[in-house]
């Protein structure tokens, strides 16, 4: 079976097979910390309790509360550049977990025109109205979907007077 080029190739495990996956999936978040999926020889590492030891041992008196607390924010060592990337990297990762899990699709994403198909079933739902008509009172708002209207998109001159859309438009 070909796959779907509009689907989005999950990032995001908790527990990674490969090289790639651990690589993607290194630094996590859990109980809001950031943690090393490896360090030490052991799994599961406090990224704040790793840095301050690695620290220790470069003469540096940096403890995990101290990192917590913004310790090394400015600094521009290695272990300041490493604590920092991987900060961003949980935080990103939790973000793409949400999306993933969420089962949000390319598709989604875009912000394309709805379709007349698509219109037919968004009685009821809210949409992002676009007026094309060039006049002082070209409209852009959100408003909901009249089943009247959902039915029969094109007798409202949908595509020649309006257009609908999923999330605002913000350039349309």
């Amino acid at each position: 079976m070909m796959k779907d080029p509009m689907e989005i190739t999950r990032l995001t495990t908790d527990e990674p097979k490969n090289n790639t996956e651990t690589m993607l999936n290194y630094s996590y978040g859990k109980d809001n910390r950031a943690v090393l999926r490896y360090a030490d020889g052991k799994e599961d590492v406090d990224l704040c309790e790793y840095i301050s030891k690695c620290a220790k041992e470069k003469g540096c008196n940096t403890e995990p509360e101290d990192l917590m607390e913004g310790a090394c924010v400015e600094c521009d060592c290695e272990l300041a550049i490493l604590y920092t990337v991987a900060v961003q990297a949980a935080e990103l990762r939790g973000r793409l977990k949400m999306y993933e899990d969420a089962g949000i699709t390319l598709d989604d994403l875009k912000n394309e025109p709805l379709t007349v198909e698509e219109l037919k079933e968004m009685d009821g739902k809210p949409y992002w109205h676009v007026d094309l008509m060039d006049s002082e009172y070209r409209q852009k708002q959100w408003r909901i979907m009249p089943l009247w209207i959902a039915e029969n998109p094109q007798d409202y001159h949908y595509g020649e007077d309006w257009l609908a859309y999923r999330r605002e438009k913000v350039n349309a």
